[in-house]
């Protein structure tokens, strides 16, 4: 799955809202209130916005397992390793000469050996500037490329640390089909706890137009996190923005045979507006606050979720409630290749009114109960 950084989550995110990607097929119309009474799930629309709420719980679990440290094959454990190695030399009386941020990452950086589908490395800039490197594949065998992580890690004080840098994933076949600019703060308040915050922008490449923003800030401890998520996505063949927030709690369950089960529990909510309308500012950490719609949802949620220790989602069983509009939404996935299954039902008569399906990476199709439907790309209803 997309170790979002949104990212994505998104990315969140997110992402929480995807980026890259346009509406396609029979797309439903844009969102419009909800009608008056107890079972606004009825309306289209609200079953798009608890839809997109369950899908963001894939990428924002995937962003507290990236970022939350919960496995120690993922780019978060070296992330705070960097930021720990040059808040040391800051300690140290090291002078703080780092290049500016953004510096371009060095061609020739050496890898670790490929150990289940991750290789990592890292370049030393200056006694406080650490460049960190990840790919992740597709394959255990490293041969296939699914995701290429890197960031320029500067202390900024001697328990602080702050990155920023780019994530770009790749499709089956080689192709970049997302892009993402990260901005990271870090702090430590001991060896295995701390806090982070991430902000990101999401592009389907390094030359498109940007298609989202997110934004992930997690408490950090051993095998526990809580974290916040937000995402705006802007969908311009629709002309209007998309937003989710989400709060949750993610614990880890023991290792066994290569697999880590994190549960979750939390609560979101969905907004509208015009196209470039939302906004997404930092809230009373770790929460996000977005700016310039309406709130079309709220809804709470539980389950469990199933990662490699590399990061890749390969088992999911997630409920998803919306009493106001008398909605459930339920998510499984499994198999090989993994697919993502999820059902919008009307909870007082158990009826079903949309269906949907995705890949591993969140790419599927939407059917609603008005029979039109609307692609899925990067965990984001478009449409």
């Amino acid at each position: 799955m997309k170790r979002v950084v949104f990212v994505a989550a998104a990315a969140l995110l997110l992402s929480a809202c995807g980026g890259g990607g346009g509406g396609g097929g029979n797309s439903a119309p844009p969102p419009v209130p909800p009608p008056n009474g107890t079972h606004a799930i009825q309306s289209a629309s609200v079953q798009r916005a608890v839809a997109n709420q369950a899908l963001a719980i894939p990428s924002a679990a995937g962003a507290a397992f990236t970022f939350g440290g919960l496995t120690g094959a993922d780019v978060a454990r070296h992330v705070l390793g960097a930021a720990r190695q040059v808040a040391s030399r800051r300690r140290a009386g090291a002078s703080r000469s780092a290049s500016p941020q953004g510096l371009r990452r060095v061609a020739g950086v050496t890898y670790s050996a490929c150990s289940n589908g991750v290789e990592s490395a890292s370049n030393t800039i200056s006694q406080t500037e650490v460049q960190a490197y990840e790919r992740v594949f597709y394959d255990n065998a490293c041969t296939k490329l699914y995701q290429d992580i890197f960031l320029d890690v500067v202390a900024t004080s001697q328990t602080a640390a702050s990155a920023s840098g780019t994530d770009t994933y790749y499709t089956s076949g080689g192709s970049v089909y997302d892009y993402t600019t990260l901005a990271l703060a870090i702090t430590l308040t001991s060896s295995n706890s701390g806090t982070i915050s991430v902000q990101a922008t999401d592009a389907p490449s390094p030359t498109a137009a940007q298609t989202a923003a997110v934004g992930v800030a997690c408490n950090l401890a051993t095998g526990t996190v809580g974290c916040g998520v937000g995402g705006v996505v802007h969908e311009a063949a629709a002309s209007q923005d998309l937003g989710t927030t989400m709060s949750f709690n993610a614990t880890q369950g023991a290792v066994s045979g290569g697999t880590v089960p994190v549960s979750v529990n939390g609560s979101g909510s969905s907004y509208t507006g015009g196209l470039q309308a939302l906004s997404l500012s930092a809230g009373q950490f770790p929460n996000w606050v977005i700016g310039g719609g309406s709130t079309v949802d709220t809804a709470t949620f539980s389950g469990t979720l199933t990662f490699t220790t590399s990061g890749n989602l390969v088992a999911m069983s997630i409920t998803l409630t919306d009493a106001a509009d008398d909605g459930t939404v339920t998510l499984s996935a499994g198999g090989n290749p993994v697919t993502v299954n999820g059902t919008v039902k009307q909870t007082d008569t158990g009826t079903t009114l949309a269906t949907f399906t995705t890949d591993a990476a969140g790419n599927g199709t939407i059917t609603y109960s008005n029979g039109t439907t609307a692609t899925i790309s990067n965990w984001n209803v478009l449409g």
